[in-house]
């Protein structure tokens, strides 16, 4: 006990146990119950909300961590019921974003808005931990938006902004300001996104424009910093900050400009902050503790692993072929397209709408399958998406997809958060991407919102081994069919990782100029985004079945190539696509090689000094 009361206080809001709703009941529910027990209907109203909220929890695996004080948690099942409290009397929320809500299709919150809408418009700052496609955004823009309409009324003099939200990469900050604007206009307050990629004093004019109207900010944390140091945007009102994708910012490096950005920030009047996230690593943790006040942590379908959508039907193919890929993905398609066909009835025009997403790993093969698609599949237009693409080119692809004039997008994973198309009905997975965290985001594009959608990834037994077994993990955690061929593949990799174990191979650490930040942890299952090496070695994650060595590197001690087939992380918002072949070479063969080969083979092997 002694220890646990010395640790940081992140350390110890971890240590607490999570506790269902359903098993903690109010705080105001009890009070209620017990002042009202000379009025039995009241009580008998009083324990059947209380029911009602622990059987919403159940149902959908809400659990809630930390102190709730006087606020009422009771998840709101509809967005009537909401209320916002000022001076101790309720407001419900405005007709015009009631009937906005309506006409746009949201009929009832989901889960996570149902359960964090009550804490943040009480004014507690909350930690939300839920999987892509929940309905997050909402869930944010709605309270803060709220909160920035009110201050506007009670105070017309009042200079924004008054709020910030944050996003790691320019497509997730584009699309959460896509869907704050049109509430923003319902709520009569003013939004702009500010992020890299593009000229600054555009934006910068827009921000001046505004002025002191400007009520939220949307940006990627390196443009808004820098338009905070130059005074462009001032901090002065800012009483609200959100953090979206925390765990993808950290991942980035973006916390130094996370804590610039929150030094810039008034210290006193009361800043609210939410922090949402769609796994709870202890980076986030001690984050959340810095830059948030006594938070009330909410976890939606999992507790700290992350999750993706029941709704999505899971399919693994094994695939050695390169050609073998590009024909399933075409008939894939056009088996999707003939379907959406067959729903509108016949009428082409109105089955008109992107279905598809394609994952590759490497920008020139984004490229290749979009052309190969478009050859193939018959009435068919598809676009690629990555990183080398100009920022206007990126928004014509990204219009043409959500209007429906490209039927299939073939992206890197720079489009994998960011992207919310709701008519996208199946993911193909054509690389596997080198860790779980990714293939979760990217399934999630499809299944969004309680809609059902397909995922089909195919499989090299070779390229992907390293991930065989913690793809069976989720495949079995999330109920889907773990196929016979998976199955024994993670058995072969398992006896021969340990028949094969060698003091070698660490992953490419060998040479100092490799580098490397851990994702998915060490060995041979650890895919690493390492620091790009002159000598090729440490290249690209844990070695290959044990060996050891870099995943590219060159057979018999060939010195890499130039080629920079990935994204780096570029100005503020980029997100990587790392490249196999990326300043190595890619040899298909054998193990050794001199210091700047490395090795592919399976038993790996670094090369002799």
């Amino acid at each position: 006990m002694r220890r646990l009361l010395a640790a940081p206080r992140w350390q110890r809001l971890a240590a607490l146990p999570a506790l269902p709703v359903a098993h903690r009941p109010c705080a105001p529910l009890r009070r209620a119950a017990s002042s009202l027990a000379d009025r039995p209907e009241d009580a008998a109203a009083a324990a059947a909300a209380a029911a009602s909220a622990g059987s919403f929890a159940e149902q959908h695996g809400i659990t809630l961590t930390g102190d709730l004080g006087e606020v009422d948690a009771t998840p709101a099942t509809s967005f009537a019921a909401l209320r916002r409290t000022v001076g101790g009397v309720d407001q419900p929320l405005p007709t015009a974003v009631a009937h906005f809500l309506h006409k746009r299709g949201f009929d009832a919150p989901s889960p996570i808005q149902a359960q964090s809408l009550p804490l943040t418009l009480a004014g507690r700052d909350v930690v939300a931990i839920a999987q892509t496609g929940s309905g997050k955004t909402l869930g944010f823009l709605l309270p803060l938006l709220w909160e920035a309409a009110a201050a506007r009324k009670a105070d017309r003099s009042t200079r924004g902004p008054l709020a910030f939200v944050l996003a790691p990469t320019r497509e997730l900050a584009q699309q959460i300001h896509e869907e704050a604007r049109p509430l923003a206009a319902a709520f009569g307050c003013r939004t702009t996104c500010v992020f890299g990629g593009m000229r600054k004093y555009l934006q910068e004019r827009e921000v001046l424009m505004l002025g002191g109207k400007l009520d939220l900010v949307v940006g990627t944390p390196g443009r808004l910093n820098d338009m905070l140091r130059d005074q462009t945007i001032r901090t002065k009102n800012v009483r609200h900050l959100v953090l979206d994708e925390a765990d993808r910012m950290l991942d980035m490096g973006f916390e130094p400009q996370l804590r610039e950005i929150v030094d810039h920030l008034p210290a006193d009047g009361g800043r609210q902050t939410f922090m949402f996230s769609a796994t709870w690593p202890s980076e986030v943790r001690k984050l959340a503790m810095d830059f948030l006040d006594d938070p009330v942590r909410i976890n939606v379908g999992g507790e700290d692993e992350l999750v993706a959508a029941k709704s999505i039907v899971q399919q693994v193919r094994l695939c050695d072929a390169r050609g073998a890929k590009l024909i399933d993905s075409s008939d894939l398609i056009e088996k999707m397209e003939a379907a959406m066909k067959e729903e509108g009835h016949g009428n082409a025009r109105s089955s008109r709408a992107c279905h598809t997403i394609v994952f590759v790993n490497r920008k020139r093969d984004a490229e290749m399958v979009a052309e190969y698609i478009e050859r193939n599949v018959e009435g068919v237009r598809a676009e690629s998406l990555h990183g080398d693409l100009l920022q206007g080119r990126r928004d014509r692809v990204r219009d043409n997809v959500k209007s429906g004039r490209a039927q299939v997008l073939v992206a890197t994973d720079v489009a994998a958060r960011g992207l919310d198309v709701r008519t996208i009905r199946q993911v193909i997975n054509y690389d596997m991407p080198n860790n779980m965290e990714d293939y979760i985001h990217r399934i999630g594009r499809t299944g969004r919102a309680g809609a059902s959608g397909d995922a089909i990834s195919f499989f090299h037994p070779d390229e992907d081994a390293a991930v065989a077994g913690k793809l069976a993990k989720v495949l079995r955690d999330h109920g889907q069919e773990v196929s016979e061929e998976l199955h024994d593949l993670v058995k072969a990799n398992s006896s021969r990782r340990f028949s094969t174990r060698s003091f070698r191979g660490n992953g490419g650490q060998r040479n100092r100029r490799g580098g490397g930040y851990r994702r998915d942890g060490g060995g041979n299952d650890g895919a690493a985004y390492a620091t790009r090496g002159r000598n090729g070695g440490g290249g690209y994650g844990g070695g290959y079945g044990g060996g050891g060595g870099s995943y590219g590197g060159g057979g018999g001690g060939r010195q890499g190539s130039r080629r920079r087939d990935f994204d780096r992380f570029d100005d503020d918002d980029g997100y990587g696509d790392f490249d196999r072949r990326q300043d190595s070479g890619y040899g298909s063969g054998g193990g050794g090689g001199s210091r700047r080969g490395g090795g592919y083979g399976r038993r790996g092997g670094s090369g002799p000094r």
